[in-house]
């Protein structure tokens, strides 16, 4: 009977022994094996952003070289890069050292890369990349009034959107306590009506300045 109460503690030992390894093998992976997908723009002055060209919808190329930073590498099988634009996905070996992608039109674009580790388990990273330039704006009174008594109604329209880059947006704050209004672009550009911004004086027969952004 005893040598069975030995076989049975020693099959236990041997069990709870391979349960620990196991554990302390996949706690060891976790912690010094895990990736780290991590890419750097070759310009360090405008880090994925073009704004220092100063494109245009005639000439927006922008074009991008950005080196594999990733840590860990040693534990990454394969990377896989889209580029944000529609255009395909690029699949890159595990020497994978720097790549370069031509943006065709101006806009913000989401590039996602993803490592995959030696289990072909994914992880990915986002980076914002900008291909615009400043945008244009101006502010017309339509040749309207800008002077009168409260409550006075003034219309002034928001004019050079036209060759702005997607992307753009507008702040507008009236300056007399009421909320901000934020338009896109594409609100600006839809129907001129939508540029039309109200602006009510609360102040008596004041002469006053409109100032551009």
């Amino acid at each position: 009977m005893k040598r069975w109460t030995y076989i049975e503690v020693f099959s236990n030992v041997v069990r709870y022994t391979f349960v620990l390894f196991i554990f302390a093998f996949n706690f060891s992976y976790e912690v010094n094996g895990q990736i780290n997908p991590q890419l750097e723009d070759a310009d360090k002055i405008t880090p994925f952003g073009n704004c220092d060209l100063l494109p245009t919808k005639l000439k927006p190329d922008y074009k991008l070289v950005v080196n594999n930073t990733s840590t860990n590498q040693a534990n990454i099988s394969s990377y896989k890069i889209n580029w944000g634009d529609g255009s395909a996905e690029e699949v890159f070996a595990a020497n994978f050292a720097s790549a370069t992608h031509i943006y065709k039109s101006l806009g913000i674009f989401s590039l996602v890369f993803t490592a995959y580790d030696i289990a072909q388990i994914g992880k990915e990273k986002t980076y914002s990349v900008s291909n615009q330039s400043n945008p244009a704006v101006g502010l017309s009174n339509n040749q309207g009034n800008t002077i009168g008594c409260s409550p006075l109604a003034l219309n002034f329209t928001i004019t050079e959107a036209e060759n702005n880059a997607p992307g753009t947006y507008y702040e507008i704050d009236y300056g007399d306590g009421t909320s901000k209004e934020v338009k896109t672009l594409e609100q600006i550009l839809a129907n001129n009506l939508s540029n039309i911004l109200t602006l009510k004086v609360p102040v008596m027969c004041l002469e006053w300045m409109v100032n551009l952004f």
